[in-house]
C-alpha cells in the first residue's frame, strides 16, 4: 500500500512600516511578535508564516 504525505503549504507574513523615527513599536500577528526598530523601517519585516489560505490579523502591541 502506498504512503501518502501531506504537508501545509505557508507563506511568510511582512510588512512594510514607513516614517518610523522611535523605538518600541511592536507587532502582534497570532504569538507571532515582532519588535520594528527605524532601522527596520521602509524594508519588508517578517513576522511569521501562517498557512495558505489562513487567517491572519497585525494588530500594534506596543507604539513608540
Amino acid at each position: 500500500m502506498p504512503t501518502v504525505f501531506c504537508t501545509i503549504k505557508t507563506h511568510t507574513l511582512s510588512v512594510t512600516v514607513t516614517g518610523l523615527t522611535g523605538t518600541g513599536l511592536e507587532l502582534v500577528n497570532g504569538s507571532n511578535r515582532k519588535v520594528v526598530t527605524p532601522a527596520d523601517a521602509a524594508q519588508p519585516v517578517a513576522i511569521g508564516d501562517i498557512p495558505e489560505d489562513g487567517a491572519y490579523g497585525v494588530t500594534i502591541l506596543n507604539q513608540p
